[in-house]
């Protein structure tokens, strides 16, 4: 009776961190097309401008991956920061969590900002949902 217990309390514990490990909300997952960076210390550039393109995808197993003309840039795990009430969502290049990193801003359902989540004076690039 008491291995029965144990095993409930196993199961539920179990339970309990797999619900907690998919934080980014369906919202957010998919695929974004970037058109500007702007903002910091940097010049705007814009898709017009820059000669290349570069898209975001985000899962909602808590990571992205970002890619420049279709090759892998970065891949990057994304958290949730308890120290915030809005934009608690924060990417940060897999294995850095001490960098920068990105908070996730959710404009309406169309439009990604990723601003800086822990420096200044850094550009904030701006993301579309890209069409399918």
């Amino acid at each position: 009776m008491k291995g029965l217990y144990i095993l409930g309390l196993l199961i539920i514990t179990c339970c309990s961190v797999a619900e907690d490990k998919h934080i980014v909300q369906d919202e957010y997952v998919g695929e974004w097309e970037w058109y500007l960076t702007a903002g910091g210390w940097s010049h705007p550039i814009s898709t017009d401008t820059a000669g290349y393109d570069m898209t975001l995808q985000v899962y909602n197993q808590n990571l992205a991956k970002w890619f420049k003309d279709d090759s892998l840039l970065n891949r990057y795990e994304i958290l949730y920061d308890n120290n915030r009430r809005e934009n608690n969502l924060v990417m940060y290049k897999i294995g850095h969590k001490e960098s920068c990193g990105f908070r996730l801003n959710l404009q309406e359902e169309n439009e990604l900002h990723l601003t800086s989540a822990n420096c200044t004076d850094l550009p904030t690039h701006f993301f579309r949902r890209a069409m399918k």
